[in-house]
């Protein structure tokens, strides 16, 4: 009997920890932006260079009538947890704390080969799908991600990799801004797994429980 309540422990305890919410959160080296500047009308664009050490994360388009301008992207790379089965994940969502927006926002991608990602921003890796165009709230804002990031755990990637770009042209100037990996409210995935992952752990070891002996 002690043993098999000993066993009930250990799965109840599994169920807890297995398939609880996986949190998983920009590394300071994780996110960064680059971009170009135009000083001028007979000027062209020149490169800003990398930066992964800006806070927020800020991207931005602007242009005005003497034809300078600048804009920048983020480029971000969160760790992917080991999951033990894909299809017992329920939703997954990207989580930004929006410090700043103005106009169109920025536009979120999601790269769906991130083979060659390294967990560093500075790789500038661009998305290619279009997961949607931000404009705020300030304040956390939950981006659903799901089944993007089932693709990536599915094909073995280490890394999700999005970039934000800017989404202005030159009758309108764009931002988008968030909290950065240097602070404690860096962004973050948040993996929730199926409730019924949980109830068919408990079941098991509830069934493992013994049974009371009838009194003779």
């Amino acid at each position: 009997m002690k043993k098999a309540v000993f066993v009930c422990v250990l799965l109840l305890v599994s169920a807890g920890t297995a398939w609880g919410n996986h949190i998983s959160v920009t590394a300071p080296e994780g996110d960064g932006s680059s971009g170009k500047a135009r000083y001028g009308t007979f000027s062209g664009w020149e490169n800003t260079g990398f930066s992964a050490t800006v806070s927020p994360n800020s991207c931005y388009y602007w242009y005005d009538y003497d034809a300078n301008g600048a804009w920048q992207n983020v480029y971000l790379q969160i760790a992917l947890p080991a999951v033990a089965d894909v299809d017992l994940i329920s939703s997954v969502t990207l989580n930004l704390n929006i410090t700043g927006t103005q106009g169109a926002g920025a536009r979120l991608y999601h790269r769906t080969n991130a083979s060659t990602a390294t967990g560093l921003a500075s790789q500038q890796l661009t998305g290619d799908l279009l997961i949607g165009q931000i404009t705020g709230p300030l304040g956390w804002l939950a981006i659903d991600v799901t089944d993007p990031i089932k693709a990536d755990l599915t094909a073995g990637y280490d890394w999700a990799v999005f970039h934000f770009a800017y989404a202005g042209s030159s009758s309108a100037w764009s931002s988008l801004s968030f909290s950065s990996g240097e602070t404690a409210e860096a962004a973050y995935l948040n993996i929730v797994p199926e409730p019924s992952a949980c109830i068919m752990l408990v079941a098991g070891a509830l069934c493992l429980l013994p049974r009371p002996r009838p009194r003779k």
